[in-house]
């Protein structure tokens, strides 16, 4: 009966077969022993487009704000050193094939070498990126046949059980880029759940810190979670000095009022206070 019911599908054009209101896939046949299966689903499309366009806008802002960085900057600035901190950007947004660059050399108005960052937009790449949104190949070893000469595995069932895969798989990705996670390589079970673990501890930590963050909103205070994160990691360097007696001193950057706000709404408030921190030897 099901095979029954997948060819009433098969009206569809190119011979694509329809899985739900989103879902369409082709078999393919066998190719050097591998059979390979083709589907495409338009609400998957439809959020990769989405996600592009909202990286691209993104991209935009961050330049821009490097721009202005480097419009104001306090020291000669160097163009490989620039250079490398336009691609980690470009990189980050997951934009770097969509834009080609250059480099403008400029001087302030202190009379500082600087550059200026001019973006252009590479449409021809972002054309030929949009041609793949929604489209996934499965390639599997089920290539048995009947006496009918019909696959005894067919195509409907292993769209979704892939399905499924990509599902967790996708969600698994969100937890990671929520906390930009490395990239981890692993192949043990043990390990597997570990990194697992760790990037769901990770993702529900950020997601607790994100809403307690919007509380300050409402009184006043403004502070994102990126700038929270970045002066978090400001704040947990130290330098090490000489006093007038030659003792190694090690001292911290004092805290800002924001981030001391930001600490509190945490109930981290403690860790703003210097007695905090005079047991390993550091002070402001």
């Amino acid at each position: 009966s099901k095979i029954i019911h997948h060819a009433k599908r098969r009206k569809l054009t190119d011979g694509f077969c329809s899985f739900n209101a989103d879902t369409f896939f082709r078999d393919l046949g066998v190719v050097d022993g591998k059979r390979y299966i083709v589907s495409f689903n338009a609400a998957i499309c439809k959020k990769e487009r989405e996600t592009r366009e909202k990286n691209i806008k993104q991209t935009l802002i961050n330049i821009a704000e490097m721009n202005t960085d480097l419009l104001q900057a306090g020291r000669d600035r160097d163009f490989n050193a620039t250079e490398r901190e336009l691609l980690a950007q470009l990189g980050k947004s997951k934009t770097r094939d969509f834009f080609t660059y250059k480099l403008l050399p400029t001087v302030t108005a202190q009379k500082i070498q600087s550059f200026k960052i001019e973006l252009t937009f590479d449409k021809k790449a972002i054309y030929n990126a949009s041609n793949t949104d929604g489209l996934m190949v499965y390639v599997t070893d089920h290539v048995e046949k009947n006496e009918r000469k019909e696959f005894l595995v067919h195509a409907h069932s292993i769209v979704s059980y892939y399905r499924g895969k990509y599902v967790i798989e996708s969600l698994f990705r969100e937890i990671k880029s929520a906390v930009e996670l490395r990239p981890f390589f692993v192949w043990k079970e043990d390990h597997v759940k570990a990194h697992y673990d760790v990037a769901v501890m990770a993702a529900y930590i950020n997601h607790y810190i994100c809403a307690h963050l919007n509380k300050l909103h409402g009184e006043g205070v403004q502070i994102i979670p990126t700038e929270f994160y970045d002066e978090l990691e400001k704040n947990s360097r130290v330098v090490i000095l000489k006093d007038k007696f030659g003792n190694s001193v090690r001292k911290a950057k004092p805290l800002s009022n924001t981030f001391k706000q930001a600490l509190a709404c945490l109930r981290l408030e403690r860790l703003s206070l210097p007695s905090a921190h005079a047991s390993f030897g550091v002070c402001y």
